[in-house]
């Protein structure tokens, strides 16, 4: 019986700890997918300002400096996009450690009244 109940106690905390991590990995990517945002804010100000200062001579440079700013916004976006998608499959990785965790603690509430039903039987015997 406390073999049992040892072991219980230790998937529950491993379970535990997995969904811990999984929050830390979610708050970190949501504080990266913050700083991501606000480099696309910077980026697109950025372009709007160089917008205004064309002139004949910088006209080609501008060009490609504007392409840079969108390829590098293009790159934000996809970063921004593969952040997300971890992130929800760390949010569905929290929900089945959530479940699982309550299916110990049901398992463990069953067996620890298995344990003292068959105690009680004894103790009557």
């Amino acid at each position: 019986g406390t073999a049992v109940g040892e072991y219980l106690v230790g998937s529950a905390a491993e379970l535990s700890a997995a969904r811990e991590h999984c929050i830390g990995v979610r708050d970190a990517m949501a504080q990266e997918h913050a700083q991501h945002m606000q480099r696309v804010l910077e980026l697109q100000g950025q372009n709007m300002e160089h917008c205004e200062v064309y002139d004949s001579r910088t006209q080609v440079l501008e060009v490609n400096r504007l392409k840079g700013i969108q390829q590098s916004g293009k790159d934000v976006k996809g970063a921004i996009q593969r952040f997300q998608n971890t992130r929800d499959s760390c949010e569905g990785g929290i929900d089945e450690v959530e479940k699982r965790l309550r299916e110990v603690e049901e398992e463990m509430r069953k067996q620890s009244e298995d344990i003292i039903m068959r105690w009680r039987e004894d103790n009557a015997a």
